[in-house]
């Protein structure tokens, strides 16, 4: 680490680093007395929290919600973060940090901004700029990479989450480390795009996009090019929202009988990429009540159980065999196999709406109109050769000025092993 700023022992100021926003609403959980549930905007749930100094077993949620704690009503997204257990009967937090700190710095990944010693464990933050619900599928892909990164617990990895408060008492922790504090690395809030960039590894076609944005802010305004491959988060959130355009189109006050076992499955499904095995249940109930009001609680959670069953799996760290690979046990259905199911759904009209389900025609041209509007100019993919040769020159001129191979790249919108080649001492001259 570079150096610790300051320690943290304050439930208040725990949370007014995190909720910089205070118009949303957060949630507070205190399970051994009532209200067990306390759900206030930001400011006020910040002075209820000053009163909790050495409270027991006190949580709150790291982002805010208009309303209820569910991914339907995320407001915005505050932080990400990571839960690390010690799974030894003797807890030596200090030496769990060291060795995740390395981790982080190994893999080239941005300091966390505060670093909590829940009693048993560890909660890692990267506090960023508030952003939006619509950036979900890539905050959760964030996530991921993070808890894989850091070995965290695999199911506190989604936008619901509650995570306890510095300066509360953890009462199942040993005697000497029940006291939640903190250590803060940083006031400063990250940027969500430039710490997603740092975190997430880089694919052709996001170095790609990458250019063709720095491009646009050099320049005037372009058409959009094409956007690369989806991650899976990305294309369940574009489901998800396809399928209540679908609802809205066909049925304003609730989905038919004979299309309601389909629409709610394929909703849960969706859920289930962003929401933890033990919170689905309630999830999936919420949403089925508000678009199928006349299904039963038990028509629902049946319709839904294969999916349930997956999710528990995946929340496991169990993996699946497909076509010799291993991969996440959750449903992943391709395009055509939706689009087929729900076809008498989609009228020409709608389909022109939807982000994700749709037929090969309309995928193809779509496809075919982007292609049309990329400037590949801009994207750097058609260069002259003079272009080339002073681009080589202004390298090298900056490796000599004691640049970096990274920020040469960066700064020229290259690609790193391509600054690297022509850095090598075989290529000069």
């Amino acid at each position: 680490m570079k150096g610790v700023a300051a320690s943290v022992l304050l439930p208040d100021r725990h949370a007014s680093l995190v909720h910089r926003s205070t118009n949303r609403q957060v949630v507070i959980w205190t399970p051994d007395r009532e209200p067990c549930w306390r759900i206030r905007r930001a400011s006020d749930a910040i002075k209820l929290l000053a009163e909790e100094v050495r409270s027991e077993n006190v949580y709150f949620s790291v982002n805010q919600f208009n309303g209820r704690r569910q991914v339907r009503h995320l407001a915005a997204l505050n932080a990400l973060y990571v839960d690390v257990d010690s799974h030894e009967s003797e807890v030596n937090l200090s030496a769990l940090m060291d060795c995740r700190i390395g981790a982080i710095t190994r893999a080239g990944v941005p300091e966390p901004s505060l670093i909590v010693f829940s009693g048993r464990g560890l909660h890692f933050y990267w506090i960023i700029n508030p952003i939006p619900a619509n950036a979900l599928p890539r905050w959760q892909a964030c996530q991921r990479h993070l808890q894989r990164l850091l070995q965290g617990d695999p199911a506190a990895v989604d936008c619901t989450r509650l995570l306890r408060v510095i300066g509360s008492v953890n009462t199942r922790a040993p005697e000497s480390c029940r006291t939640v504090t903190g250590f803060l690395l940083s006031t400063a809030a990250f940027d969500f795009d430039w710490l997603a960039a740092e975190i997430l590894p880089r694919s052709r076609a996001e170095v790609r996009d990458i250019r063709a944005m720095r491009a646009k802010q050099s320049g005037p305004r372009k058409n959009a090019a094409s956007q690369g491959k989806r991650s899976v988060f990305d294309w369940w959130m574009a489901v998800y929202r396809d399928l209540y355009l679908i609802i809205e189109h066909h049925w304003p006050s609730g989905v038919a009988e004979g299309h309601r076992d389909r629409i709610v499955f394929l909703l849960a499904v969706a859920l289930s990429w962003f929401t933890t095995s033990d919170a689905l249940d309630a999830e999936v109930l919420s949403v089925a009540r508000r678009v199928a009001p006349t299904l039963s609680e038990a028509e629902v959670l049946s319709y839904t159980s294969s999916v349930r069953a997956r999710a528990a799996r995946a929340a496991a760290g169990e993996r699946d065999e497909w076509r010799g690979r291993s991969r996440d046990p959750r449903y992943h259905f391709r395009r055509e196999t939706l689009y087929n199911w729900l076809t008498d759904l989609i009228p020409p009209d709608l389909e022109q709406q939807l982000a994700g389900i749709m037929s090969t025609k309309e995928r193809d041209r779509r496809r075919s109109e982007r292609e049309r509007l990329r400037d590949r100019g801009g994207e750097g993919r058609h260069r002259s050769r003079h272009a080339v040769d002073e681009t080589r020159s202004r390298a090298r001129a900056m490796a000599l000025e004691g640049h970096s191979v990274r920020a040469i790249a960066s700064l020229l919108s290259v690609p790193r092993s391509t600054v690297a080649d022509w850095l090598r001492p075989a290529n000069t001259g």
